[in-house]
C-alpha cells in the first residue's frame, strides 16, 4: 500500500478527494490490512509449528533416554525452550487485543484507517518486545553454554564458535528489525496519524 499516494489523494480538492480515486485507494487500504493480518497469522503459525516440533522432539528424546540431561545442572536448557514460547504467546496476545478492538475494520474508510493505525502501533510494539526477548535470549544462551562447558559437553572452542555464530545472527536480525521500524513502520504510522487527524477535523 502506497500510503504517500493515499495521503496525496486524501488531501486533494480541499480534503474532498475524487470519489473514484479515493474509493480505489481505500480498497487498497482494506486489502493491505487483510494482507497484514494474513501474513501475521501465517508467520506466527509457522513459528508455533516449529516450536511444537522442537519441543516434542526434546521431550521424546528425554523420555526415551536419547537426550541425557541433568536437570539440576543443565536447567538453563528449560529456559531456552520456554523463552520462545513466552515470546510467541506475548506477541499473539498483543495482536489478539488489536483484533478485538477492530472486529469490523472494513465498515467504513475511517474504520479501516483506525484499524491500520492500531495494527501499525501493535507492530511497533512488537519490535520493542522482540528487542527485550532477544536481550533475554542472549542471557539464556550464555547460561546454557556455560552449563554445557561445566559438564564437559562442550569445549571452550565450541563455546566460542557458538557465541560468535549466535551473536552474528542476532546482529543481523537486530539490524533488519531496526531498519524495518525506522524506514517502514514509523513513517507509515505518522502518515496514518495525519490522515486520521485530518479526517476528524473535516
Amino acid at each position: 500500500m502506497d500510503f504517500e499516494r493515499l495521503e496525496r489523494v486524501w488531501r486533494s480538492n480541499a480534503n474532498s478527494p475524487n470519489a473514484a480515486s479515493a474509493g480505489q485507494l481505500m480498497e487498497e487500504a482494506m486489502g493491505t490490512l487483510k494482507r497484514k493480518r494474513r501474513d501475521f497469522e501465517m508467520f506466527t503459525g509457522l513459528i508455533g509449528l516449529a516450536l511444537f516440533v522442537w519441543t516434542a522432539k526434546v521431550i521424546w528424546e528425554a523420555v526415551t533416554g536419547q537426550f541425557l540431561l541433568d536437570p539440576g545442572v543443565e536447567w538453563g536448557l528449560f529456559l531456552l525452550l520456554a523463552l520462545p514460547w513466552i515470546a510467541l504467546f506475548t506477541v499473539r496476545h498483543a495482536y489478539n487485543k488489536h483484533l478485538h478492538a477492530h472486529p469490523d475494520p472494513y465498515a467504513s474508510a475511517p474504520d479501516t484507517l483506525r484499524a491500520l493505525m492500531d495494527e501499525n502501533d501493535t507492530a511497533r510494539q512488537r519490535v520493542w518486545l522482540s528487542g527485550l526477548f532477544m536481550g533475554a535470549m542472549v542471557g539464556v544462551v550464555a547460561l546454557v553454554l556455560w552449563q554445557l562447558l561445566e559438564v564437559g559437553k562442550m569445549s571452550s572452542r565450541d563455546v566460542l564458535q557458538g557465541s560468535v555464530l549466535f551473536g552474528g545472527l542476532l546482529v543481523v536480525v537486530g539490524i533488519g528489525t531496526a531498519a524495518d521500524y525506522a524506514f517502514r513502520l514509523r513513517p507509515e504510522g505518522r502518515r496514518l496519524q495525519r490522515l486520521l487527524r485530518e479526517y476528524d477535523e473535516q
